[in-house]
């Protein structure tokens, strides 16, 4: 029994030092139970878009290994994001935000909260958890250009007009997705009747190419062209009817 746990220790051990020196199927080679070498080669087969055989690491690496860091659970979600399982991303990044010691990773639980406030809102619209995952942000993620982003669009779902127009408006100053981001800034003022400010912002989402403000445009606003000389080659024209947002 001794003999049997020296060499299974002598194993690990070297499986260790072939793993830091990037030698994965070296590890795996002297310790197939080696987790960490698993989820290595898992994270490797990623880089190069190989997701599937990745995932199959992955989860190979979490089932052979009792304490894993939060961030394996945060590197299989993006795996399964890019193999379109949002459902299990999902689950993934919960897990994560839930399971973990937060104190030990907080840069990856802000990332999870991040990923995981952005699919609830595009795939559900689910903005009010993605608002609550918002509000628990560290407060330098919360200064994140993508964070304004998505807690302006959260905002905006919510009927929280004033509070989006201002966390966009960061969005858009950092040009951060900037023409979604004015896109809902159309949004956000239209719903507040700000008609001018609406068509203007629409006006800058349409150069910046999102072309979802173009039938806003034609239908809300009318725009005549100045003096070649002025400053801004065109004016905005409020027409009198309006639709609701």
């Amino acid at each position: 029994m001794v003999s049997l746990w020296f060499g299974t220790l002598m194993n690990r051990n070297t499986a260790k030092n072939r793993l830091a020196e990037g030698d994965f199927i070296g590890a795996l080679e002297y310790d197939s139970t080696y987790g960490e070498a698993w989820f290595a080669l898992g994270q490797r087969l990623a880089k190069v878009g190989r997701y599937e055989g990745a995932l199959s690491h992955m989860h190979r690496a979490i089932a052979l290994t009792e304490d894993y860091p939060a961030s394996w659970l945060y590197q299989k979600g993006r795996v399964e994001e890019q193999l379109g399982s949002i459902s299990q991303a999902k689950a993934s990044y919960r897990s994560a935000l839930q399971g973990m010691d937060n104190q030990q990773e907080p840069a990856i639980l802000d990332s999870a909260a991040l990923r995981l406030a952005r699919l609830e809102l595009q795939n559900h619209l689910r903005a009010d958890t993605a608002s609550v995952l918002l509000s628990r942000l560290s407060p330098s993620a919360k200064q994140l250009a993508s964070a304004y982003y998505l807690r302006g669009l959260a905002a905006y779902y919510l009927g929280q007009y004033s509070s989006s127009i201002n966390l966009l408006q960061r969005s858009a100053d950092s040009l951060y997705l900037a023409g979604a981001s004015y896109f809902y800034l159309g949004q956000a003022y239209w719903a507040t009747a700000d008609t001018a400010m609406a068509c203007k912002a629409w006006d800058i989402a349409l150069t910046s190419g999102d072309l979802r403000g173009d039938s806003l445009m034609r239908l809300r606003c009318t725009f005549t062209p100045q003096s070649p000389e002025g400053p801004v080659p065109y004016t905005i024209h409020v027409q009198q009817s309006r639709s609701t947002h």
